[in-house]
């Protein structure tokens, strides 16, 4: 069987680290019991042990490590300048083009009206024009009578026998 062989290591090989972890929780346990273990707070407005003794590092502390205020002046400041960038794209670049667009979408249409009434829409009026006068004069020969019809047959029968006489049946 072939693979990785795993060297062994020594049981003391992470031991500075854990020793240290272990110092620094006794360093931690003991400054707790020295400041708030060694003498009980006789009422609830009374002053905290370490504010009496370290009254700046106190005010730090309670002051949430000035977090706020780091934030408010570097991230804050940032998105604030953003924002104002952006409302300025917003307004004059980004309104610009949608402006731009609107006009040249109007002219576009003006445009392709005149081209539509003045190309399509006239040749199409002349060319009904021509079938709607053609259909009246259709609809004036259409009485509806019958003898009418047969008349026009019949002088259209005699039409055709004296043309071919005239011009010599083959």
């Amino acid at each position: 069987m072939t693979g990785t062989r795993v060297e062994p290591h020594s049981f003391l090989e992470g031991a500075g680290l854990l020793f240290l972890s272990i110092v620094l929780v006794g360093v931690g346990l003991g400054a707790g019991w020295a400041l708030y273990g060694r003498r009980a707070r006789e009422t609830d407005t009374a002053i905290d042990p370490l504010a009496a003794a370290l009254p700046g590092a106190f005010a730090f502390l309670a002051a949430r490590l000035k977090l706020d205020e780091l934030y408010t002046a570097t991230v804050g400041r940032l998105v604030a300048g953003l924002a104002v960038l952006a409302d300025w794209c917003d307004r004059w670049i980004w309104g610009g083009l949608i402006s731009l667009l609107a006009v040249v979408g109007k002219l576009t249409g003006k445009l392709n009206r005149a081209a539509d009434e003045k190309a399509l829409n006239s040749g199409f009026n002349a060319a009904t024009a021509e079938v709607r006068a053609l259909g009246q004069t259709y609809s004036r020969a259409q009485t509806g009578e019958a003898h009418g019809y047969l008349r026009v047959l019949a002088v259209g029968f005699v039409v055709l026998v004296v043309v071919l006489i005239a011009g010599g049946a083959r």
